[in-house]
This record gives C-alpha cells, structure tokens and sequence, in this order.
C-alpha cells in the first residue's frame, strides 16, 4: 500500500503537478518539501520530470526516481496542468482536491507564492487544509531535515583552487 500525493507549483494563471506514488503524507512528502524545496526552483526541476515515485529530502532531478527515467511509456510523462481563470484561484483548487479524492490521490501539495499549501482529498477529510510546519517542526522530521541539510553540504562541489 502506498500513500499517493499530487506535487504542484502555481504560477500565473496555471497549476503544474505531477503524481507521487510513495510516501505522501504530511510527515513524508510535506515534511520534504517545506523543508527541503523552499522555493520554485527547486522542486520545478523535479516536477518537469512529470510523475515519480517518490520525493524525499534527497530527490533531486536526474535522481532516478521519475517513471520517465525509469523507461516508463506513458501519457504522464510531463507534468499536468490546470487553468486558473480571473480571480479563481481557491475554487481551482477545490476542484483539483476534488479531481484528486477521485482518483484515489490522499493529498495535494501546492507551492503557492514562497509557501507550500497541503490539503487531504480523500475521504471524509477532503478539503482539510494543513498546515505543514506542524508537521515538520516536531520529531523525527526535523531530526532528518537537519540530516539531509548535512549531506547536501558535504555534497557542494569544492571551489575551483585559484
């Protein structure tokens, strides 16, 4: 069994997502992404990848972890898309929550602005808006955020000696 998740970006008058098959809940994919992809660029990359199975702390683009790079053939190879028309931004959004629970998707992840934005789809808890530095501010969460903040330093390219 899998917790399935959407992954998004609003940007303009458009919402790019993608699907995520492992791991979706709050403390899973939502602790990761507020803590790990704080701003546009970087979790665009990995959206442009289209659909994946999973999105850690670690994901990067290029990380294996796309069905496109898996030799996956598929019609969800590039990210989705919804239209955001005039002044209708949260009704586009009910409407992906909807478009989600029906499809058996558990939750949405938008980066709306600089903040992430998470919902519940499925369920009786459709709808439900979550904050998410509750759910990475506590625990295990943020013992491994400090530790994958750790690992991306020690991964930094050296400087090129003078």
């Amino acid at each position: 069994m899998s917790t399935r998740s959407y992954v998004g970006v609003i940007e303009g008058n458009t919402i790019s997502f993608i699907y995520v098959h492992f791991d979706g809940y709050l403390q899973g994919v939502g602790a990761a992404l507020a803590t790990g992809f704080p701003k546009a660029k970087d979790i665009k990359p990995i959206i442009a990848l289209g659909d994946r199975s999973g999105l850690t702390l670690t994901s990067y683009a290029g990380d294996g972890d796309s069905y496109a790079e898996q030799g996956e053939v598929s019609d969800h190879l590039k990210p989705s898309t919804r239209t955001i028309a005039q002044g209708a931004k949260e009704e586009t959004i009910k409407e992906l929550i909807t478009y989600a629970g029906q499809n058996g998707i558990e939750f949405l992840y938008l980066l709306d602005g600089k903040k992430w934005r998470a919902w519940s789809c499925f369920m009786e808890w459709a709808g439900k808006e979550h904050d998410l530095s509750t759910y990475c501010k506590a625990g295990f969460a943020w013992q491994i955020t400090e530790l994958a903040r750790a690992w991306r330093k020690q991964q930094a390219p050296a400087p090129i000696p003078a």
